[in-house]
């Protein structure tokens, strides 16, 4: 064999190649366990099966089993992600069968596709204040974890995260999180208490898509308080009660970007808005993604609807303007407002 003894101890040989396996194996190579895993990042396996990530920046995505660590992952028991490493890449332990431990510096924002898809003894990690982004299938498989803080800052919980993962009893679960992807939390049988950081209703607003029926089922605690009313202007503030979405004040609406309003998080419970007079525009992507509203008030004090601030408001038919038809036919609407558009005014 051409590599050296430790490759040749990690191979994975299938059943029925018992002459191989009996035969003399001689290793003609050596043990490659440190070389670069980034442009600035480099990987050290020690002979204690730790690994280390170090250097500054990003690290490379890999295809499954294409690490260059790979054809060691037996030998990997615990992973050391060191500061100014600043997110792990796809796959970068997939089926790092051994693997029991993951310690991951401040400075990492980013857990890529896969990153630890299929660790089946991984039973401790703890995820950084930092990360905000946690990718498709990045601890599929990982059946021996058994309770997982999200850190404040990740906006959604993507596709198969946690898929299969049937040891995860406790989950923590941040406000900051709008949207739990596709099978999620899959197969995922003893989880059994759900932490959410945030309030009850901004919880029952939460967009959780098929899939996730042990994360549904499971005991969840709100640990927060729903925040119904702030500023989204320099003079114009909101109110949400009662399924009625409320706009006053004077001058304009600052712009959203799609999913930032801070009534985003109710659009599932939000069935109609009512703007004051006073308010003189709608800022870009203010209702966007509000699927439940049927109906708006409008006052003839707004004179420009800024671009997408209906955006996937499919729901909507009924828009009340309080000024004059042809006032309304001069009203400034910019692209994006099908929705509103469409409903009847």
């Amino acid at each position: 064999f051409t590599g050296g003894p430790l490759q040749w101890a990690g191979m994975w040989i299938e059943y029925g190649n018992e002459c191989l396996t009996s035969a003399t194996v001689t290793c003609t190579g050596v043990d490659v366990t440190s070389g670069e895993c980034g442009d600035a990042v480099v990987w050290n396996l020690s002979d204690d099966g730790v690994l280390t990530i170090s250097g500054t920046g990003e690290m490379y995505d890999y295809d499954q089993f294409g690490a260059p660590w790979c054809a060691y992952g037996w030998l990997i028991e615990h992973v050391v992600i060191e500061d100014g490493v600043t997110n792990i890449g796809d796959s970068a332990f997939f089926e790092c069968n051994n693997l029991t431990r993951v310690e991951i510096a401040e400075s990492v924002t980013r857990i890529e596709w896969g990153a630890f898809q299929n660790c089946p003894a991984l039973s401790s990690i703890e995820i950084p204040n930092g990360v905000t982004y946690i990718g498709n299938y990045a601890f599929q498989n990982c059946v021996a974890l058994t309770e997982i803080v999200i850190p404040d800052g990740v906006t959604q919980i993507s596709n198969g995260t946690f898929s299969n993962c049937s040891g995860l009893a406790i989950i923590t679960i941040p406000a900051s999180v709008t949207y739990i992807n596709r099978r999620a939390f899959e197969n995922c049988t003893a989880l059994a208490s759900v932490t959410y950081t945030g309030g009850p209703l901004k919880w029952a607003g939460m967009q959780i898509d098929e899939g996730n029926e042990c994360l549904t089922s499971a005991n969840i605690i709100c640990t927060g308080e729903d925040v119904l009313e702030g500023s989204c202007g320099d003079n114009v503030t909101w109110n949400f009660s009662d399924g009625v979405l409320t706009i006053s004040g004077t001058g304009e609406m600052w712009d959203f970007g799609c999913q930032s309003s801070p009534w985003y998080a109710y659009r599932e419970l939000i069935t109609s808005a009512v703007i004051a007079d006073g308010v003189t525009s709608i800022g870009g992507e203010a209702f966007c993604g509000l699927s439940a509203m049927e109906s708006i008030t409008i006052p003839a004090s707004v004179t420009c609807i800024s671009s997408w601030a209906f955006e996937n408001c499919t729901a909507l038919t009924s828009v009340t303007y309080t000024g004059g038809p042809l006032r309304w036919a001069g009203m400034q609407i910019e692209n994006g407002n099908e929705c509103l558009k469409n409903a009847n005014v």
